[in-house]
């Protein structure tokens, strides 16, 4: 009889098949999923008794499966799925692989941003290939329960003793008896002050006010402590976040505030002082300002700082020059979105209309702007700026009428603050 060979015999038969657009490939009326990363590839597949094995480029293995015979499901290896999940984590949601996990892992992965998707992802793939998919999945599990993000080191560890079968201690000491000690300890419950800062910004970030409560009182102060910390930096996020969105959204033509504002050119009318100017309660009453005089007095400044404040306060504010807004609402109807347009402007607690009267308006323009004003009334404060008297309105209108209507909803709600001085840019002018 004839001895065995030296080296093993490798029974396997070699085919060549291209995976289609889902990344699977048809193997004796069978299909085996590659991966989508290897769609629309020309791939080699070695058929063995019992296994398929799938290489892509320069022989790297794609896939490991199990060999089917008959009609049927895809055979699939779940691993063959995470490379591509890596790469585009956001592709999670819709992938099959859901199916293959544990409910409560996929609930954490769905919660999770990106970059946790892509670690925890990673980190199952590695521990698979020493452990198995089904326990590194496991691991990954009960590291989301424990509160983290799964690391490799952690779900490696945690797999390799699931798949050894020591997931829970069997036998030997009911190491529970030692439990009795801690009877006594109960956790000192938190304050009523570091509750309430709980609930406060946990409500600014939209969240429900009965489960923040309920989680105020579960913890010690520390970890109520911790959470209110991380509630409050998330609200100061989101509150910058509103305010740069508002800010871009005014249109002001550059940044202004009241610092170092000279106020010695106002002259304020009755019931309106600098208080009340820079509390913006007049916002609340929809009150309306005109700010008349000379040129360079700080009229624009003025407007432009209310606007800037409006925003730092979280209140949506736009700012226009008379001519500015008469050629946005032109060409928005010469668009057919006039109506989007006014809807988008009447939705600002503040609107500022500067230079009303430096460029007269043609007959179209002003019943444009009379519109704006007619929608404004007692739903807006609108700030105007101007260097002509009421009696000169006429004239920037181009009718008496129009100009009469305008000023009559204007002076029903309204203050006139008027400035009277040198120019600040003849002051401070180089010639």
């Amino acid at each position: 009889m004839a001895a065995l060979p030296a080296d093993p015999f490798d029974a396997v038969r070699w085919v060549r098949a291209r995976a289609d657009k889902r990344g699977y490939v048809t193997v004796d009326g069978r299909e085996y999923v590659a991966g989508p990363a290897r769609h629309s590839r020309e791939l080699l597949v070695g058929v063995r008794a019992a296994t398929v094995e799938i290489l892509a480029d320069r022989g790297r293995r794609a896939a490991l499966l199990p060999r089917a015979w008959g009609a049927g499901e895809p055979v699939r290896n779940p691993l063959s799925l995470v490379p591509a999940l890596v790469a585009r984590p956001r592709a999670f949601g819709e992938s099959t692989i859901r199916r293959d996990m544990p409910a409560g892992l996929v609930e954490a992965v769905d919660r999770m941003d990106a970059a946790g998707r892509r670690q925890t992802l990673r980190s199952i793939s590695r521990a698979a290939e020493a452990s198995g998919f089904e326990a590194a999945c496991g691991a990954a599990l009960r590291v989301v329960e424990g509160g983290r993000v799964p690391d490799d080191a952690t779900v490696d560890v945690l797999a390799r003793r699931i798949a050894a079968g020591g997931a829970e201690a069997a036998g030997g000491a009911d190491l529970g008896v030692y439990d009795g000690f801690l009877k006594e300890a109960r956790a000192m419950p938190a304050s009523d002050g570091l509750a309430r800062r709980v609930v406060d910004a946990g409500r600014r970030c939209s969240l429900t006010t009965s489960v923040l409560e309920e989680w105020a009182r579960r913890g010690t102060p520390k970890q109520v402590e911790y959470l209110a910390g991380y509630l409050e930096a998330e609200r100061d996020s989101r509150d910058a976040s509103r305010r740069a969105q508002l800010l871009r959204r005014c249109g002001l033509p550059a940044p202004k505030t009241f610092d170092g504002y000279d106020w010695s050119a106002v002259s304020w009318p009755d019931g309106l002082g600098r208080e009340d100017l820079l509390s913006l309660s007049f916002l609340e009453r929809r009150e309306d300002l005109v700010l008349m005089g000379d040129v360079g007095t700080g009229k624009t400044h003025m407007a432009s700082a209310l606007c800037q404040l409006a925003c730092d306060r979280r209140l949506e504010a736009r700012f226009f020059t008379a001519s500015s807004l008469v050629m946005r609402l032109r060409r928005a109807r010469d668009e057919g979105r006039l109506d989007r347009e006014m809807s988008q402007i009447g939705r600002a607690a503040l609107l500022v209309i500067d230079e009303l009267g430096f460029l007269p308006l043609d007959a179209d323009g002003a019943r444009l702007v009379f519109q704006v004003f007619a929608d404004a009334y007692e739903r807006q404060s609108v700030v105007i700026t101007t260097n002509l008297e009421f009696s000169r309105w006429g004239s920037v209108f181009g009718d008496d009428q129009m100009a009469a209507a305008v000023i009559d909803r204007i002076v029903h709600h309204g203050r006139l603050v008027q400035f009277r001085g040198e120019s600040y840019r003849v002051r401070h002018a180089l010639m």
